[in-house]
């Protein structure tokens, strides 16, 4: 009996909105609401391979560079801003890039930029 008891007020108590708040008779919105609005918040890294990823390759070629300022030697960056150079046909910039990576990351660089029609040599 118990359990039909809780489940009607469950139930209201999802469906019930809460009216809006105000500060001087103008509508303030709900924290939670904004937070729901607000884009994913990444680190410099995250974004970086989530703009290669969705084929923003100039943009993550931007970021990658900020972050090579801070970081030279950080070699997913590397690998990233190679591969970019590689889709946009820069095939002097994919070389510098390429050449910066330790050995055991090349491959993926250099699969890339022969899709791409760049040679590395």
């Amino acid at each position: 009996m118990g359990r039909s008891v809780l489940i009607p007020v469950l139930v209201l108590f999802c469906c019930v909105e809460e009216p809006p708040a105000r500060v001087a008779g103008r509508p303030v919105e709900h924290p939670a609401a904004k937070s729901q609005k607000s884009p994913i918040v990444r680190a410099p890294r995250q974004q970086l391979q989530h703009l290669y990823d969705a084929g923003e390759h100039r943009q993550a070629l931007e970021l990658g560079e900020q972050i090579l300022r801070k970081r030279p030697d950080d070699q997913m960056v590397l690998q990233i801003v190679a591969m970019c150079h590689c889709r946009l046909k820069d095939a002097a910039q994919a070389r510098v890039f390429h050449a910066r990576l330790r050995p055991v990351l090349r491959s993926l660089v250099q699969r890339i930029c022969k899709q791409n029609e760049i040679s590395l040599e």
